[in-house]
């Protein structure tokens, strides 16, 4: 089986990047593990010429938009873990996401787009700055997760599980930490658990 991993943090020893570092540890090594660092891909942004539509590869020199898009199609599972900010997701996150449309949906001109992911199943991982119940307003992480899931939907993509991290700025406080990583091998188990997937 397949995974990708996504991190759309800027912090390399933040809250997602402790929750991924967790899951990919609980993960069978059975399985092919492919992570992006978000904030260190090198990724130019779309520029609407539609020349990828419907299913052609994008035409600007090679970046990490490329790599992003092959690895997609390889996948079984995808796990995104992404900060919330202004109710969405970061920019950098946004963009390799911009750049990669025809990777989740076939679109000829004029028709209703087709998703092509379909079978693949993804898990997210959300944090917010807010305190419970105030990191789940539309302007918080249900409006990240809206968002991310809208782009997933399109390719056929079903979510499985979402982590809300709350009062992510004092995640390594309080205990919180072992509260979440709890969660962290949950989706692990889960994924383990797929049998029917396993290569």
């Amino acid at each position: 089986m397949n995974i990708l991993i996504i991190n759309a943090s800027p912090k390399p020893k933040g809250c997602i990047s402790k929750i991924l570092d967790r899951i990919i540890s609980g993960i069978d090594l059975k399985n092919l593990v492919i992570r992006f660092d978000v904030y260190r891909m090198n990724v130019s942004p779309c520029r609407g010429c539609l020349k990828c539509r419907p299913a052609v590869e994008c035409i600007l020199s090679h970046d990490g938009g490329h790599d992003f898009s092959a690895a997609l199609k390889n996948t079984d599972i995808i796990i995104i873990g992404t900060p919330n900010y202004w109710g969405n997701m970061p920019g950098p996150l946004k963009m390799l996401f911009d750049r990669n449309v025809p990777a989740f949906e076939y679109i000829e001109s004029g028709s209703v787009p087709l998703p092509v992911l379909k079978g693949k199943k993804a898990f997210l991982i959300i944090s917010s700055g807010a305190k419970f119940p105030f990191n789940l307003l539309p302007s918080q992480g249900a409006g990240t997760y809206k968002n991310i899931k809208n782009i997933l939907h399109s390719g056929g993509i079903k979510i499985i599980k979402t982590i809300q991290v709350a009062d992510a700025n004092r995640f390594f406080t309080n205990n919180k930490e072992s509260k979440y990583l709890k969660q962290a091998d949950k989706v692990s188990g889960k994924i383990n658990a797929l049998k029917l997937w396993n290569k």
